[in-house]
């Protein structure tokens, strides 16, 4: 299970580092454009200048030699041909300049999830670790309202921290049903990135995996009102935090049942010693 997290972790990095390179040939694509627009614009103003002549010399009959009204025609049909390309590599620009705005996103995003999974892995509380996770939903993925659950004993769930759920779900006895039971058999979140309704009034549904194993859930419901809805980056997002969130939670409670044992064995021990202390 322990290995199955570093490769997954290593997996993530190397997205992470893909992500860096194509920012960087984004720039690089976005400069190269920029200088080929600015050369194209050049020219298609002297060719324009050199139309203007033409049109001059055929208004006034100087021909100076030479077949004015075809070499206007070709001269016009040369500048029509690359104002067509200046149109196109503006068009590829935009393109890329967007894709450079999407790549840029990404990256502050994963450096700040980056930074958060040091703060989930700083303790080993369950209850600092539930909080740390709500902290990001807000702050990162921007949730209004949302519910962190865990699981128990019995295969249910609770709500171990939440805000705005305005009675959506109960605090104990959570079953998994719709949504919620769809990602938990599938072991995959569900990210509502479209403008539409989104199902079951959930925008994000992410299972907290460790390996096969669920450890609870991530469900968010509403966005703050700067955030309009997911984009695609979400999903790289929520993925990350699943991943860091499902690994922290185990760890926090495995020292928290040994702790437990730590503190009755000891108390059996006490109890032992008190009786010859008293002899």
């Amino acid at each position: 299970m322990a290995d199955d997290n570093h490769d997954e972790a290593a997996r993530r990095v190397e997205r992470a580092l893909t992500a860096l390179d194509a920012l960087s040939d984004g720039l690089r694509r976005v400069e190269e454009l920029k200088e080929t627009v600015a050369a194209l614009v050049v020219e298609n103003a002297g060719l324009r200048q050199d139309n203007i002549r033409l049109a001059r010399a055929m208004t006034t009959g100087s021909s100076e030699g030479y077949d004015v009204r075809s070499t206007l025609a070709a001269s016009q049909e040369k500048s029509h041909l690359y104002h067509q390309q200046v149109e196109d590599l503006l068009e590829a620009q935009s393109e890329a300049d967007s894709r450079v705005l999407e790549l840029e996103e990404l990256n502050s995003s994963m450096m700040s999830m980056s930074v958060a999974s040091f703060q989930l892995h700083a303790t080993l509380d369950v209850g600092e670790v539930v909080r740390i996770i709500g902290e990001i939903l807000v702050n990162f993925v921007g949730a209004r309202s949302y519910a962190v659950l865990l699981t128990d004993d019995d295969g249910s769930f609770h709500v171990a921290a939440d805000n705005g759920l305005e009675g959506r779900l109960p605090q104990t006895g959570v079953r998994p049903r719709g949504v919620l039971a769809e990602v938990l058999g599938s072991q995959s979140a569900y990210i509502h990135t479209s403008s539409r309704p989104a199902r079951e009034g959930i925008l994000a549904a992410v299972p907290l995996l460790m390996g096969r194993n669920v450890v609870g859930a991530l469900l968010v419901f509403s966005l703050l009102a700067q955030k309009e809805r997911f984009l695609k980056n979400d999903v790289e997002v929520f993925s990350v935090l699943g991943s860091h969130a499902a690994s922290a939670l185990t760890s926090a409670r495995l020292y928290g049942r040994a702790d437990r044992k730590v503190r009755t064995l000891q108390a059996m021990l006490q109890m032992l010693e008190e009786p010859e202390s008293e002899a």
